[in-house]
């Protein structure tokens, strides 16, 4: 089943929308942040940053689908309130589990193989967390 970056995007956007309180930006991941602040808490946004073919056989068929591996990115926010930011950035954790095991669990289904790669967190934004979680995700292209 050939799975192109398009469906990839879509699929982990709706995922992790579906998840209670998230919701999507309205801005690319590149420039993710650029929300107002009121509508930056638990907004997100997901970026297929590359997609890279599988070519060791050396052989590409037209009539078959490429098997490949493509890097997805989602970055999110969770505001830290000024009494309690110790407390805050818990949950900001929490959050973000709850986000990377819908995708992991989402994606067991549909011509897809999902890798949680890496998860990373930001709190130099005085007030907010911003973390970036990074998947690896084996599917196929079609080729024509």
């Amino acid at each position: 089943m050939s799975t192109p970056a398009s469906t990839i995007h879509s699929r982990i956007a709706a995922t992790v929308e579906a998840v209670a309180t998230w919701r999507e930006s309205r801005w690319a991941g590149g420039v993710f942040g650029s929300d107002p602040q009121p509508e930056m808490h638990h907004s997100f946004a997901v970026e297929v940053t590359a997609t890279d073919i599988d070519n060791s056989n050396q052989r590409q068929r037209l009539s078959e689908p490429a098997v490949c591996e493509s890097t997805v990115e989602v970055r999110w926010a969770h505001r830290l309130k000024v009494g309690d930011q110790v407390g805050d950035y818990r949950d900001a954790l929490d959050a973000e589990a709850d986000v990377y095991k819908a995708i992991m669990a989402a994606s067991k289904s549909g011509g897809m193989r999902t890798l949680l790669v890496r998860l990373a967190r930001d709190t130099r934004t005085q007030g907010w967390v911003l973390g970036t979680a990074t998947f690896r995700i084996i599917h196929q292209i079609p080729l024509q």
